[in-house]
């Protein structure tokens, strides 16, 4: 990872350095965020609440917590260890409690938003579209993009969306 002058705020960095990174990420995160229509100008970005970290059983706390034990794991592996003179952030001497405030502080996403116009049935009332993509309620209106996604993949979402796509284009042809 390369530092710019930008991002010189805390955990402690030097500008204009190069250095390795483990980047830890609840990949199949338990919160839920949403988005809204801000108005009624078609122009206006929508509202985008992410709810890092609003699960209320704690498990996403939990899964970057633990996955900050495993980095550093791996850090101090033969493989790694020479590459490595010492952590940054969060820092080694931390005790769980402040891992996780440390987990609540930073955390962010990579950016992989599904399931805004989940895919299920219609009795789900958490559904938006139908197997085929078609809104609920409406006979030509389809969604063929991540938003369908009932679940977030544990992967980049370029594939699955590629795969998504291919598979409703062949229904629609159907139609």
């Amino acid at each position: 990872m390369f530092v710019e002058e930008s991002d010189l705020e805390e955990p402690p960095f030097v500008a204009g350095e190069w250095f390795p990174t483990i980047n830890v990420v609840a990949l199949k995160p338990e919160s839920r965020g949403r988005v809204r229509i801000r108005s009624a100008d078609p122009e206006a970005l929508p509202v985008v609440e992410h709810g890092f970290l609003t699960d209320p059983d704690g498990h996403d706390v939990s899964v970057l917590v633990d996955g900050v034990r495993l980095a550093r794991r791996l850090a101090a592996s033969k493989a790694l260890s020479g590459l490595c003179e010492g952590e940054l952030a969060p820092g080694p001497d931390l005790d769980d409690g402040e891992l996780q405030e440390y987990a609540r502080r930073w955390v962010g996403g990579i950016w992989h938003p599904v399931g805004t116009c989940r895919m299920g049935p219609e009795t789900d009332a958490d559904a938006v579209v139908d197997r085929d993509g078609c809104v609920y309620g409406f006979d030509n209106l389809f969604v063929v993009d991540a938003s369908v996604m009932p679940t977030i993949p544990r992967a980049n979402t370029h594939l699955p969306v590629l795969a998504v796509a291919e598979r409703m284009a062949e229904r629609l042809q159907r139609r």
